[in-house]
């Protein structure tokens, strides 16, 4: 609901979490003064010449010139539910809301009106506070609404068809108007789409299972989230995951109903649609696969771990495609794990010619389970290519090196280095890149890049040029 709020009062794009703060934090500045926050962006309005036409005025606003002196009418539509992603069943209903603001306007808006036109397909119930409805169209009198005010909410039920389809997206719109000419007319509209699904629950399991560091030598902590997307509830829900082999289940938050040699199953019992039961496990991999991993000598062939989830209830579920997902994951020991890519632009369509210049960046992340140390990345360039220059400025000439601060669990850096073509050699050319930190890497395998040039041919315009194949991985 605090996403329903917000967008009442103008916030109206975006990612919701960081423009959300965004206005939230400067909604004080208001509007009508420069450096004002318009639809969760900055503008600085335009002042009005004297002597300007309402016609010359609805016309700028219509081109989307902001005013000043002018209301700036702002309709939202949002379902009021827990999620904005509704999926309706033939026969079942479902509530909007409206907000209708002038909070950015700087004058009264007049006459203020809305209307919301429902879709085909649905069939009008109720609203608050009471509506004319003339066919499909509902229409309510919002009065006048003073300069900078906060969001009127307008509710209203619907409820779909049973004729309807499954698997139909609707959509419906609401449109807002006064008397007056207004800044923009960009904001007096919005619209929300419905979709018409299937009766029964919608299960499916969300996992770390993906991004958690696979150590041999230390616990992982595993986090399993099932949900019920569905419009019914789920009932006698089982939640089961698949191990390993010789893994072991060291904590649980909430003990399994049945443990298995390899599989741990969890008695649910009834998920009501659109929420979610998160289950927290630590777990133990077999220790026998530390002896074939390579922590601090060169890269042998990777290990990996298989899991399984699976979600299912007694209820018939409307998307049995998605109650289940393997992970096959890569383990290692406790330590940072470095990986290494090579981007190259310059190129033009998969050739090189004799005297370009390409632009090299090394990129690198630490994917492990603790902040890498002081990594340094090394590189080599082939044959007839020279630096010309690298952000930072590279140390050293053979090879070229880079150290940078610390790397924490998660985050990437890169290197960006301008190089010069003078020459291909017959041959061809190698440019290859590594990094390494100063504590233990636990996976040796994708510290390494290079990006490979072969097979000479005679191009076109006198030079001679070579074709690029795709970036590989050592």
């Amino acid at each position: 609901m605090w996403r329903n709020a917000l967008r009442a009062i103008g916030c109206n794009h975006g990612t919701w979490a960081k423009e959300r703060v965004s206005f939230h934090l400067n909604i004080d500045e208001g509007a009508g003064g420069a450096g004002s926050y318009h639809n969760g962006c900055q503008y600085t309005p335009d002042v009005v010449p004297p002597g300007t036409s309402a016609q010359a005025q609805l016309a700028q606003a219509q081109a989307g010139q902001p005013q000043a002196n002018q209301p700036d009418l702002f309709a939202t539509l949002l379902p009021v539910a827990a999620d904005e992603d509704v999926r309706l069943a033939p026969g079942q209903s479902v509530t909007y809301s409206i907000g209708l603001n002038n909070y950015y306007g700087d004058a009264i808006a007049h006459n203020a009106r809305l209307t919301a036109t429902l879709p085909s397909g649905l069939s009008f119930i109720s609203a608050d506070p009471p509506v004319t409805q003339t066919g499909n169209l509902l229409s309510w009198s919002a009065g006048d609404l003073a300069a900078h005010a906060l969001a009127r909410l307008f509710f209203f039920s619907v409820k779909a068809d049973s004729a309807l389809t499954p698997n139909t997206l609707i959509t419906l719109t609401v449109a807002s108007s006064s008397s007056d000419a207004e800044k923009t007319l960009a904001n007096n509209s919005d619209a929300s789409g419905l979709l018409i699904a299937k009766l029964g629950p919608d299960l499916i399991v969300d996992s770390n299972l993906d991004s958690a560091a696979m150590t041999v030598d230390r616990p992982v902590e595993v986090t399993l989230e099932a949900s019920n997307l569905g419009n019914a509830p789920a009932t006698a829900t089982k939640l089961r995951l698949d191990l390993p082999p010789a893994t072991t289940l060291v904590s649980a938050a909430l003990t399994p109903t049945v443990k298995g040699a390899t599989f741990l199953e969890w008695n649910l019992g009834t998920l009501p649609a659109d929420t979610s039961d998160v289950v927290s496990l630590t777990l133990a991999l077999d220790a026998k696969l530390a002896s074939k991993l390579a922590a601090t000598s060169e890269p042998t062939t990777p290990v990996t771990v298989t899991f399984k989830t699976t979600i299912s209830s007694a209820a018939t579920d409307s998307d049995a495609g998605n109650n289940s997902r393997s992970y096959i994951e890569e383990a290692g020991l406790t330590g940072n794990d470095l990986h290494l890519w090579i981007q190259v632009a310059g190129t033009n369509e998969g050739t090189i010619t004799s005297g370009q210049n390409l632009t090299y960046t090394l990129l690198y992340g630490n994917f492990g389970s603790q902040t890498a140390l002081t990594p340094t990345v090394e590189a080599l360039l082939g044959e007839g290519l020279t630096l010309v220059s690298s952000t930072p400025p590279a140390a050293g000439s053979d090879p070229l090196s880079w150290r940078g601060g610390p790397l924490a669990v998660g985050e990437t850096a890169h290197v960006m280095l301008r190089v010069h073509v003078d020459s291909i050699p017959a041959q061809g050319s190698l440019v290859n890149a590594t990094v390494y930190g100063a504590n233990p890497d636990s996976n040796l395998l994708n510290n390494r890049a290079e990006d490979a040039r072969f097979a000479a041919v005679a191009g076109g315009g006198g030079g001679t040029e070579l074709f690029m194949p795709s970036l590989s991985k050592q």
